[in-house]
């Protein structure tokens, strides 16, 4: 059921984990549902999951260069990618592993993987059926196996499966059983998808049966490129410069910016500090849209990025209201009021503890100046926190994301979590050569439940 997505848990969960629908009964795709499956087995073996997966799947199959948690013997080809904001961003280190998201890889590891699907290598015959067998629709005509996406009945004979981590890097690998043959490539791009035609059908051939390559954009096509161009016009010149190519291009029916599009255009102007034109752009959806619980989102996130949070939180109600209670929204609304609660009542943190937490964190950097304490991420610019609790602070520049601070209580933080709003998180481990034995306050209440990443 975990393996198919059908346990009726969301994809992440934040205060608590509400089921979407009775378990088996239909299709969710869930990241929880695996973080549950990894805790059962490593409960069940006594041995963490990337000891299951070297002793399982990397060291049978060669893949030599995988690992769900980062080692440094990566960082001398580790990737770089450009992200849906249009920034140079670096591979993840992840420091804990989740079955959900970080294995880190390269394209010729995950092709011996996808070899190994096409002949069964390492199963039982009947355990390769199964694998491969259809267990439940996930959209029209496509299907989820075990794990692995099939097109085809009874027993599915193209597989498949995409994603992309952190919208930096995309993946896509394919495979046709009774002609032997696989695709994998990696993309250092967020939209690395829009290859998918191009690339695979030189390779497996037009064939009208195999559908799920028309879910994905198309690099070529006029409207993603108009898209960009905005983006580009955005990045590369000035709002007013992006604003004057988007009114060009909404123009033209060939490139006018589907409904969808328009909300993403929105959430990179959030992004990239554009706020008034985010609004702008968002507002104007709403209108056209004014029973769009998504819109509603959207633009409530968007009053969040120019600081209007009772703005944001009307929107947020209403998109609630749309959805009927249980989607998104609620979440959206308990992270907009703690950010209200932490400013009507300031956290007043003793210096020295301040002083513990300040360190380098893997990729992410603490300093603290003025008896204030500033965080840097991988490719965020430095921004000030606002203390919400003894140990979990807002960052200033960017409200979607949070940090807490944990160790064991005696000498400095041991690791930092950053706390996404979608619910999810992600560890850092303190290099040692940053702490310091200064002691440090513990406790403190947090709003809410800390959401898990696992990852």
């Amino acid at each position: 059921m975990v393996l198919s997505h059908g346990t009726g848990l969301p994809n992440w969960g934040g205060e608590e984990l509400t089921l979407r629908f009775d378990p088996g009964t239909a299709y969710g795709y869930s990241g929880e549902g695996f973080v549950f499956l990894q805790k059962a087995l490593e409960r069940a073996t006594g041995r963490s999951l990337e000891e299951l997966a070297r002793r399982e799947l990397f060291q049978p199959l060669g893949m030599t260069r995988s690992s769900f948690v980062w080692q440094e013997r990566f960082a001398g080809n580790a990737a770089y990618a450009k992200d849906w904001l249009w920034n140079v961003a670096p591979v993840h280190r992840y420091a804990k592993a989740s079955a959900a998201y970080t294995l880190l890889t390269t394209a010729t590891d995950y092709a011996r993987f996808v070899a190994a699907v096409l002949t069964g290598r390492g199963l039982s015959r009947a355990m390769w059926q199964e694998f491969l067998t259809p267990v439940r629709e996930s959209s029209s005509g496509r299907y989820i196996g075990l794990g692995i996406r099939v097109e085809g009945r009874p027993a599915g004979r193209t597989f498949y499966h995409s994603g992309n981590n952190g919208r930096r890097f995309t993946s896509y690998m394919t495979g046709d059983i009774e002609k032997g043959v696989g695709l994998v490539y990696f993309a250092s791009t967020y939209d690395g998808t829009a290859l998918v035609q191009a690339l695979t059908s030189p390779v497996l051939g037009e064939n009208p049966s195999v559908r799920h390559r028309a879910d994905f954009d198309r690099y070529d096509d006029p409207r993603l490129l108009a898209v960009k161009s905005v983006q580009r016009a955005a990045v590369e010149s000035s709002a007013d410069a992006a604003r004057e190519r988007l009114r060009a291009i909404g123009a033209n029916p060939a490139t006018r910016p589907s409904f969808d599009a328009t909300l993403e255009l929105g959430a990179f102007f959030a992004g990239r500090g554009l706020a008034p034109l985010s609004i702008e752009v968002l507002q104007r959806a709403v209108a056209d849209a004014p029973d769009s619980a998504s819109a509603h989102l959207a633009l409530g996130s968007g009053s969040e990025s120019a600081g209007d949070l009772q703005s944001a939180i009307k929107s947020y109600r209403r998109a609630r209201t749309l959805e009927g209670g249980g989607g998104d929204a609620e979440r959206q609304i308990q992270w907009a009021e703690e950010r209200i609660a932490a400013r009507a009542q300031p956290v007043a943190v003793p210096r020295r503890t301040l002083e513990s937490y300040a360190g380098q964190y893997q990729e992410r950097a603490i300093t603290m100046r003025n008896g204030r304490l500033y965080y840097k991420g991988d490719i965020s610019p430095e921004s000030p926190l606002i203390a919400m609790a003894v140990d979990l602070f807002e960052v200033e520049a960017d409200p979607t994301l949070r940090i807490r601070f944990a160790g064991d209580g005696v000498g400095a933080a041991a690791k930092l979590i950053a706390i996404s709003r979608d619910g999810t998180t992600e560890e850092s481990v303190r290099s040692a050569a940053s702490r310091t034995a200064a002691p440090r306050s513990t406790g403190g209440s947090r709003p809410g439940r800390t959401p898990r990443r696992p990852s």
